[in-house]
């Protein structure tokens, strides 16, 4: 193709590698104007990527009149400068659909590709419930200009789901350009990224990057993306390491908006976060019903409601236990609430390995030991100790007096930075904080398992 030759022969231009060379080089070719519209910080790749990008997007004559001054300029070299004229003569006799095909990857007939890429996720649940509001608010966040986002909250709560069921929703319609499911848990995202434009694409980076950086190789395919100027969404699903991905970011334009789900508070200062709270009530009973059905529902409706509360309103857990119990059709909410659940705790089977057809790919458990696993000691004994109060607001002036030789504004920061940033413990007040019930059972089976216990001298 030609954009990549004329990439590769405009990259590798002299005295282009410094923002004022830069500004000089577009000012005595006489397409100054363009300094607002491209990235003059980066290397030489991505400052002449994003000038053709603008160029190409102007037409096939500015770019033609781009070449045909930098060829009478100094800045191209002898033999620069030949080359240049070849491919100014290719570019100059391409018709309207070669050059949409060698620019904008189009096929000839002019159409775009008919099936924009996309590899969203099936959804696993088996009703959506109790999250309309969020998922209005999150498509109103995603439409303003410039604006990405970061769904945050606990472990189980569904910020997977809530992804899925908005990019599912909403992509035919608002996307058009695709989208673009990368899991950040998985493997490295910018080698997703690569993968995805080669498996949904058709597209391959040209030989001269491959020995380039895998970052660069990223910034070649959002150049590249397909069908080209469509609206993107490019979702990074369960995100603990902010920096891990921010090289293959695409970059910041109206063309790509960035949701990411994460469970930390605050991951990107820049991103607008929309938090996701439990269910209310009504929507776990309605989630609860799925798999009992209203008949069965009705027999032990107040036990229902008990086994919604000892679950603590949280989608995951009542999606495992809803479909135990579809398995269990003889088994009464009453006896797996109080002789297996009061009994067995997290250890229960019905909370133990979901099922694969299920968003979540871990139990109760397992999901919270990701978390715990980011703790350093510290965050993980004082996780433990508040695991030993009462399930209710606990005023912090009590914790302190459990850490008589801590410094309490250490103490502080454990809390902050570690339990409350990473949505294990809650804020009920000033001063105040609470665990969820079933993070406090987790946190209780951790201290079992630990000779801590002893540690703590005040309860």
């Amino acid at each position: 193709m030609l954009k990549p030759q004329l990439l590769k022969l405009l990259s590798n231009l002299p005295n282009t590698q410094k923002v004022q060379q830069r500004k000089a080089f577009l000012m005595f070719i006489g397409f100054d104007q363009l300094a607002s519209k491209i990235d003059l910080e980066g290397d030489n790749f991505s400052f002449f990527a994003g000038l053709i990008e603008v160029l190409t997007l102007e037409g096939q004559a500015s770019l033609l009149e781009f070449i045909d001054n930098l060829i009478e300029s100094p800045w191209s070299g002898l033999d620069s400068g030949e080359r240049l004229k070849s491919l100014r003569s290719r570019i100059a006799e391409l018709e309207a659909g070669q050059w949409r095909r060698e620019f904008f990857g189009e096929v000839d007939n002019g159409h775009s590709l008919q099936h924009p890429p996309q590899n969203i996720p099936r959804s696993g649940t088996a009703k959506f419930v109790g999250r309309s509001k969020e998922l209005e608010t999150l498509h109103n966040y995603l439409q303003r200009p410039g604006v990405d986002v970061t769904i945050v909250g606990m472990g189980g709560v569904g910020k997977t789901e809530l992804a899925i069921q908005y990019a599912q929703q909403y992509w035919q319609e608002f996307y058009p350009g695709g989208v673009c499911w990368l899991r950040a848990r998985a493997s490295n995202v910018g080698a997703q990224i690569v993968e995805f434009v080669q498996l949904y694409m058709g597209l391959s980076a040209p030989q001269t990057l491959m020995g380039l950086k895998l970052d660069q190789q990223v910034k070649w395919c959002w150049q590249n993306w397909q069908p080209p100027r469509l609206p993107i969404l490019v979702v990074i699903d369960d995100v603990t390491d902010y920096e891990g991905i921010q090289p293959y970011l695409p970059p910041a334009n109206l063309r790509f908006k960035v949701l990411i789900t994460t469970r930390i508070r605050w991951l990107v200062q820049s991103f607008v976060e929309l938090y996701l709270d439990i269910l209310h009530e009504s929507a776990a009973i309605d989630l609860l019903k799925t798999f009992l059905g209203t008949e069965r529902l009705e027999q032990e409706f107040l036990i229902a409601k008990e086994l919604c509360n000892w679950l603590g309103y949280l989608p995951l857990g009542l999606d495992l236990v809803g479909r135990y119990l579809q398995r269990k059709r003889d088994l009464l909410l009453e006896d797996l609430l109080n002789q297996r659940l009061e009994k067995e705790r997290l250890d229960q089977q019905s909370l133990q390995k979901p099922k694969p057809d299920m968003t979540a790919q871990l139990g109760m458990e397992e999901t919270f030991k990701l978390t715990w696993q980011e703790l350093d000691t510290q965050a993980q004994q004082l996780g433990c100790l508040l695991s030993l109060f009462t399930l209710a607001p606990i005023p912090w002036s009590l914790v302190e007096l459990c850490f008589p030789d801590q410094d309490l504004k250490n103490l502080e920061d454990i809390r902050d930075d570690s339990l409350f940033n990473l949505n294990l413990l809650q804020r009920t007040g000033k001063n105040t904080y609470q665990l969820h019930q079933v993070v406090r059972e987790f946190l209780k089976g951790q201290l079992e398992q630990s000779d801590w216990a002893n540690n703590f001298i005040c309860l």
